[in-house]
């Protein structure tokens, strides 16, 4: 049977899963001190993870993320010192900020926090209900420092007892007492005094439970909140909850006195909410009155008099029905999201406010007064224009505001759920304002991979290297919902450098040097330029308070040559400001005045690089003499001493290609590669001159060095002496040698490790001139080319040499609406030696072609997601690439709204709604100038407003009013030896004469011209009775497709110089068909009951052959014929790897190879050649499967023959018991031996999220984690008998796995193999 293996055997494969991307949702905002009373942090709440960030008054900073849980988090709250509204400014501390009872608050100065260095439990805690399988729990966190002063999260958890219904579970509400004392939990007093003592935090035990009571209920509680009680009444603890029994949904009441515990509790029943409060949406305690609102769908009610005779009701209708954007759907937003203002005490003392958010961003303002219940102040803030679910907190000000208290301002958080977030502050009768985007992508509609033809590409092809050149392929995908929030966006995985400016220099840019500003200015530096016509340009950069910049050209006479071409410049340590030219040698000093200029005799000079550290220059002449100078200051005048006029220098054999100075303490090291693929090292001095000491020929073909940068490691194990040299060639690669600059012996260059970065120059720049800010060499280096820019960090191996990890480095914040990344052609860092003013790598000072760029590095130098991001106007719903014009199509909806219309009588016809399909051709590379009304950022960090975009080559109606497109594709069917190209668009069609939707198929002929653009012929239509679904070619002219239940096959033909239909193919499923692909004469149909099926088309039509062995609810389906698998995803987060024998005579199911359970849905399956050059290792030799879902996470996943499969699983079964790496799951040891099995299909899944995990915090070696974990102590009856036993019998499955090891241990090679199986795909 082909298509399938020619065995009776399933192969044995694993399958590696790891997140590459996680999703950006975030279910909750939470301002929370979990750190310490001063840090005013805002933790994000995820799925399975929660992300910190700082507060500063004005952004949001980020922390840390935290992903280790190992579970889903079901609820979440804060516990502790609760935060107090703002008070008037008399003089400010940190007790303005919180204020806690029965606690020292530390020293009343700010400034003097540090100065105490006991450990200190924060003011709150954070409590998460988790989920995971069948076990339930609580888990108290929160953070403090070790005696090594390293952040550490101190916890404890609770478990829950376990429910066989799902909807009893406990977890779903978590309800917290308004004086912020849960009833079940200690007092934060208690809690401090256990975990305070050195035993409590270094052992990380602590227990913060006091007591606890289980209660069972009829019903499902669907809110439940603490109310506050009278100010008497101090004891007296409230609990209200709303509990949904058969068709009634009722209020529930426990009171109890704290005092006397859980023995005086009490059930009272309230009434019912009726049937237009069956689902209320919010619930809201009053913290001055004993009292709630409760918003449900259609009104408002304001509850009070909740302890007396009767509970009282005040209803209200929501007056403002207006729409921020009028949807596709007929009901009106609903209120998801409410949060109390901190504003002024004195105001707060007296009224309950809240503020009130629609899921269209909608916000509304209510204000009470407690001393005339039911009436309150009702106001519209305004429209944030943000899609809010559950994720919306106001924020303290902070230290930083309390300057700013009087000013009534409040500063929202808001996580969009299908738009981007943002930090918003509303000021009193002003508008709000968006200070900082918060990136989002989901939910993702449909992604692609492409390898775009961009003019880079094609200049690359052109060139030398044209046989070596494939760029990768990059990430795009679609997501938002609506004109305001719809987008197309390309995902980068890396660092950001953020641009904040750029200017023109008409006449090009060919070198470029960041110098200090010789006025003396503040906040200024000057940029020297080189320029095409052999003359240089001096531009002043300054920056302002708020971070904008400005260049301007430099009028005032200056010291530099600006008739001469540059070579090099920098300043030195010493204050020097040095120029080398073609013909001249210029020092200037801006502290003394004293100037010097040297004339070059001779050859002119072709290269040169000056030494910062020792006012030091190198010079090479294009005929190959390398001559030597040093710059002193003595008694407020400048002196030069070289080798120039002298018989010092030293003539190369070959044409110079670069140079570079290293000065030590005990010698001074010149770098030159030249034109024959040599790199030389010489020692020089000026007594001596060059002395030639080591040499080293590159092999391959272009190995011309262009570029030298040296570094060292960054951790104490290496000393200054263990440098790396770096090479960066002009084949794209970059070579490191090893040398000690102390050893007696003569120096030696050791070829270390090679890396592969682009397809033509590569050039490396070290940070800050190679010296760090205590004048010791630094550990990072920037490098780019035409296609790239990266960033070099170097760390010791395990054999004390240096590894090198390379890090995407994406430019965001750019003017034009494209996804282009410039072409750098040079780049410069700030003034080295000014590090309190800039820090590492200060700003970035980057040219393409006749641009300058500003940029900064951002803080966090981990590498994470990027979003870059193109809006468009409407929903979109597919995207694709054309290779038959080089551009992106995307498919999206747009709404049009109809004026009322009058008629004869009084009444009017009400507006209506009409969706239309739309399609949009857009090239990622290029900005047409009628793109967009106005220019607008790229990406979701913009401040800029959102404008109403016009896209290029919008078609305004592709298919009939009531059309939604479901997917397309390009179709080039063959027909009487003619080729016709085509793009096929299908998906539903709304009707309201029948009784349900239908569907229909479009063939467009697709075209490109640079005079007309893209062009669309309208061709043929195919009509269905219902929906089509899913579609894909068959052959060379025939088209399968899913519509409704019914499978359809048909062919076209041409009769009289026309597309015709001929015949048809038809076979019913049991459900509608979600993804169709062939491998002819095989057809494969993922269904929404069946998983996967396998139909064949013959003589007979669609003849079933075989299916999944059992019922999954099917969402997309990958072929890899090479290990006759198919690859199956459904809607349960499963993962699963088929296969069938052929001519299996009994069975005709598909068998089961592996399972793996996601953390979400993969709705769509895709191989991609996304990695960068540098990730490529021989030993993934398949190329990664990336799954998509559409909460914006992505996945990677590498098959993995039996061996490696069995050395990741026994890491995983070492990682899950293992306190470090699964510190809240390690106890819950698996009922299963550390020993893998092959028993059954889910364990042949390896979870690269926990592997991922031994590298992080195993740094810097991680193989001491991996002895930590073969050393520790067996558990009875899943274990080997000894640790012996087991670190034997791990070697065996390492020398199976590995074979050669190449000189390497075998404890070295397996973290070798785990940093490649695990590295990003991006």
């Amino acid at each position: 049977m082909d298509g399938f293996a020619n065995a009776y055997q399933p192969p044995t494969l694993g399958l590696l899963t790891r997140t590459l991307i996680p999703s950006p949702l975030n279910r909750w905002v939470i301002p929370a001190r979990i750190r310490h009373k001063t840090k005013n942090d805002v933790v994000f709440i995820r799925d399975s993870a929660i992300e910190i960030k700082e507060f500063t008054g004005d952004v949001l900073q980020d922390v840390l993320i935290k992903d280790d849980f190992g579970a889903t988090i079901r609820a979440a709250r804060v516990i502790g010192s609760p935060l107090q509204p703002v008070r008037e400014i008399r003089s400010p501390g940190l007790d303005e900020i919180i204020k806690e009872e029965n606690v020292d608050d530390g020293p009343a100065d700010p400034m003097e926090i540090d100065q105490d260095t006991r450990p200190e439990v924060p003011p709150q805690i954070l409590v998460l209900a988790l989920q995971s399988g069948r076990v339930d729990k609580l888990l108290f966190l929160f953070t403090a420092q070790n005696p090594s002063d390293q952040t550490i999260f101190v916890s404890f958890q609770h478990p829950l007892p376990y429910q066989d219904n799902y909807l009893d579970r406990l977890g779903k509400n978590l309800a917290v007492d308004p004086r912020l004392v849960v009833y079940v939990l200690k007092t934060m007093s208690q809690i401090r005094e256990e975990v305070e003592s050195p035993e409590g935090l270094l052992d990380d035990n602590f227990v913060p439970i006091a007591s606890e009571r289980h209660l069972k209920l009829e019903g499902i509680i669907l809110k439940m909140e603490f109310l506050q009680p009278h100010a008497e009444d101090g004891d007296h603890i409230i609990l209200l909850l709303i509990i949904a029994t058969g068709k009634d949904t009722k209020f529930y009441r426990f009171e109890w006195d704290y005092s006397k515990g859980f023995d005086s509790l009490n059930l009272i029943l309230g009434p019912s909410l009726g049937p237009l409060g069956r689902c209320p949406l919010l619930l809201i305690p009053f913290t001055i009155t004993t009292g709630f609102i409760l918003i449900c769908e259609s009104y408002l009610a304001v509850y009070y008099n909740i302890l007396g005779a009767g509970m009282i009701a005040h209803r209200l209708a929501d007056e403002n029905q207006d729409l921020v954007e009028p949807g596709s759907s007929k009901r009106l937003p609903l209120f998801t999201a409410w949060a109390r203002p901190l504003r002024r005490e004195d105001w707060a003392l007296k009224n309950d406010a809240f503020f009130l958010c629609r899921e269209d961003g909608s916000v509304r303002f209510l204000e009470f007064d407690n001393q005339s219940l039911p009436t309150f102040v009702r106001s519209q803030v305004g429209e944030i224009h943000i899609s809010v679910d559950t994720g919306f907190a106001v924020l303290h000000p902070g230290a930083v505001g309390l300057d700013n208290a009087n000013r009534s301002y409040d500063t929202l958080v808001v996580a969009g759920d299908m738009s981007f977030g943002g930090l918003v502050r509303f000021e009193a009768r002003r508008d709000g304002v968006i200070h900082q985007f918060i990136p989002n992508w989901a939910p993702m509609m449909d992604c692609c991979t492409a390898r775009v033809n961009s003019a880079t590409e094609v200049e690359l092809k052109n060139g030398p290297l044209a046989a070596r050149t494939q760029l990768p392929e990059r990430l795009f995908g679609c997501f938002g919902r609506g004109r305001e929030h719809g987008a197309i966006c390309e995902i980068h995985y890396g660092l950001e450098a953020r641009s904040t400016g750029c200017c023109i220099v008409e006449t090009g840019i060919t070198g470029m040097w960041v110098l200090p500003d010789v006025s003396g200015a503040a906040n200024c530096a000057c940029v020297l330029v080189a320029e095409p016509d052999n003359t240089s340009s001096l531009l002043r950069v300054r920056s302002d308070p708020n971070g904008d910049r400005d260049v301007l050209p430099v009028e005032e006479p200056s010291v530099i040559d600006q008739e001469s071409s540059t070579l090099a410049a920098g300043s030195t340590v010493t204050g020097l400001v040095i120029q080398v030219t073609k013909h001249s040698l210029r020092a200037f000093s801006p502290r003394t005045g004293c100037r010097l200029i040297h004339q070059f005799d001779g050859d002119a000079a072709k290269l040169g690089y000056v030494e910062g550290h020792s006012s030091a220059v190198i010079t090479a002449t294009v005929n190959g003499f390398l001559h030597y100078a040093e710059f002193q200051i003595k008694d407020h005048d400048l002196y030069l001493q070289s080798t120039l006029g002298t018989q010092k220098y030293f003539q190369l054999s070959s044409e110079p290609s670069s140079v570079f100075l290293l000065k030590t303490v005990k010698q001074t090291y010149a770098f030159v590669g030249t034109a024959d693929c040599q790199i030389r090292l010489f020692t020089v001095n000026l007594r001596k001159g060059f002395s030639l000491i080591a040499a080293h020929n590159f092999l391959q073909e272009f190995a011309i060095c262009d570029s030298i940068a040296v570094v060292c490691g960054d951790h104490e194990m290496l000393s200054q002496s263990h440098i790396a040299i770096l090479c960066g060639l002009r084949d794209g690669s970059i070579h490191t040698f090893f040398m000690d600059t102390e050893t007696s012996e003569p120096a030696v260059l050791r070829l270390g490790e090679t890396l592969s970065i682009s397809s033509t120059t590569i050039t490396i720049k070290s940070e800050a001139s190679s010296y760090s800010e205590n004048n010791q060499l630094c550990s990072r280096a920037l490098a780019y080319s035409a296609d790239t820019f990266c960033y070099l960090s170097f760390h010791p191996s395990i054999r004390g040499a240096l590894n090198v990890d390379v890090q995407n480095i994406v430019l965001t914040g750019l003017a034009e609406v494209s996804f282009r990344q410039i072409s750098l052609s040079s780049i410069a860092q700030s003034d080295p030696w000014n590090y309190d003013r800039y820090g590492a790598f200060g700003h970035l000072y980057l040219v393409d072609r006749s641009e300058l760029h500003l940029a900064e590095l951002q803080d966090s130098l981990r590498s994470h997601p990027i979003v870059r991001r193109v809006p468009v106007p409407g929903t979109p719903n597919r995207i694709m690439f054309s290779n038959q014009v080089n551009k992106l199509i995307v498919a999206y909806t747009t709404l049009r709204t109809t004026e009322p219309r009058r008629t004869s009588g009084p009444a009017s016809m009400p507006k209506k709604r009409l969706l239309y399909p739309s399609l949009s051709f857009f090239d990622p590379d290029h900005s047409p100038s009628n793109a967009f009304d106005e220019a607008t950022s790229d990406d979701v960090h913009s401040t800029s407003n959102i404008p109403n975009y016009v896209p290029h080559g919008a078609l305004k109606v592709i298919g009939p009013s009531g059309m939604k497109i479901l997917g397309m594709t390009e179709w080039i069917p063959s027909l009487e030896g003619k080729a016709f190209p085509l793009l096929a668009i299908y998906g539903i069609r709304a009707r309201k004469t029948e009784r349900s939707d239908t569907g229909i198929i479009c063939l467009y002929k697709i075209a490109s011209s640079i005079s007309n653009g893209v062009t669309l012929e309208h061709k043929l239509d195919i009509g269905c009775r219902e929906s089509v679904y899913s579609l894909a070619i068959y052959g060379a002219s025939s088209l399968v497709f899913c519509s409704g239940k019914t499978l359809h096959l048909r062919t076209m033909t041409i009769t009289d110089g026309k597309l015709r239909w001929d015949g048809e193919s038809t076979h019913e499923l049991r459900s509608p068909g979600n993804h169709v692909s062939v491998r002819e004469p095989f057809i494969y149909v993922t269904t929404g009951k069946d998983s996967v099926s396998v139909l064949k088309y013959g003589g007979n039509g669609l003849l079933p052959q075989c299916s999944d062995e059992a019922q999954h609810s099917g969402a997309h389906h990958l072929l890899l014929p090479e290990h006759s698998l198919i690859l199956s995803s459904d809607i349960d987060n499963r993962i699963r790897g088929l296969w069938q024998a052929p001519n299996t005579p009994i069975s005709n199911s598909f068998r089961t190879v592996f399972e793996a359970v996601l953390p979400g849905v993969v709705r769509k399956l895709f191989r991609a050649t996304t990695k960068p050059p540098w990730l490529t290792d021989p030993r993934l030799v398949d190329d990664a499967i990336i799954g998509s879902g559409i909460d914006g996470a992505f996945y990677q996943l590498y098959l993995l023959d039996e061996n490696k499969w069995r050395l990741l699983r026994f890491l995983q079964h070492l990682a899950e018991r293992n306190a470090t790496v699964c510190p809240y799951t390690y106890s819950e040891r698996p009922k299963r031996h550390i020993e893998p099995s092959r028993s059954k299909a889910f364990y042949m899944h390896v979870d690269g999220d926990i592997l991922s995990r031994i590298l992080e915090r195993g740094t810097p070696d991680p193989s001491e984690l991996v002895r930590v974990m073969l050393q520790q102590e067996p558990s009875p009856d899943h274990d080997f008998d000894t640790p012996n036993d087991r670190e034997r019998r791990f070697f065996e499955i390492v020398d199976a796995a590995l074979g050669d090891l190449s000189g390497q241990s075998r404890m070295e090679a397996v973290i070798d193999y785990l940093r490649v199986a695990l590295q990003p795909v991006l």
